[in-house]
């Protein structure tokens, strides 16, 4: 199994928990490890370079390096990405919506092979899954926010 690690935030970042979708800086989970990194880029005030290596019983890969650029409107006043939390997770995710406005979320996780294991609705709260069942793996975690379908992977480890 492959993982990613983050690496090479720019300054000025701050460790925080909750995000804070107004801040200026970038923003990260106190919980981050090389294997389990959530970065916020902050309300639009800087941009910069975030560092991913892929990492393997064999070692550690190559460095790329990705440039984030903001619009000075901090992304056009696009809904925040709800991140799950803990990512890893053992016997339970969460997904905060509580930033959302009012309405029904779907949530859908489907295995390495596109099979749906986990569907869901909930309003703007935090919706707390059960992984209990699913099998150590990487999952695939999908929400649609009433915009758009924003997928994310998720790791279940028990």
């Amino acid at each position: 199994m492959q993982h990613l690690t983050f690496g090479g935030y720019p300054y000025p970042f701050d460790i925080v928990n909750p995000i804070d979708y107004f801040n200026d800086n970038w923003q990260m989970f106190p919980n981050n490890t090389r294997f389990n990194n959530h970065v916020f880029t902050g309300y639009g005030a800087n941009n910069g370079f975030v560092q991913i290596m892929g990492v393997n019983k064999c070692g550690i890969g190559p460095a790329v390096y990705l440039e984030v650029v903001h619009e000075n409107s901090g992304g056009g006043g696009q809904l925040p990405i709800v991140s799950p939390y803990p990512n890893a997770a053992d016997n339970e995710v969460n997904l905060d919506f509580s930033e959302y406005p009012e309405g029904t979320y779907y949530i859908y996780i489907y295995d390495i092979y596109g099979i749906l294991k986990y569907y869901g609705e909930t309003s703007n709260t935090v919706k707390t899954i059960n992984t209990v069942d699913l099998p150590n793996g990487l999952y695939f975690l999908n929400y649609y926010n009433g915009l758009e379908i924003i997928q994310m992977q998720l790791l279940v480890q028990h």
